[in-house]
């Protein structure tokens, strides 16, 4: 899978995640199959203010 991240966080479970751009848009995917969850953060700009809104929910996505 190149360029997503993979944590197993216990055997048989595992959070996915992708972050990049395109120059022009910013996109944040999480994905956590043992929930049957994912979130997307879709932005046209990506700075400080943008991260530190959405860092909190990248965190809570990322840790069992």
């Amino acid at each position: 899978m190149g360029g997503w991240m993979i944590i197993q966080v216990h055997p048989g479970d595992v959070r996915l995640g992708h972050e990049g751009s395109n120059t022009m848009w910013h996109a944040i995917a999480l994905v956590v199959p043992a929930l049957h969850e994912a979130i997307a953060v879709v932005a046209n700009r990506f700075d400080a203010h943008l991260f530190d809104a959405i860092a909190p929910v990248m965190r809570d996505y990322l840790q069992p």
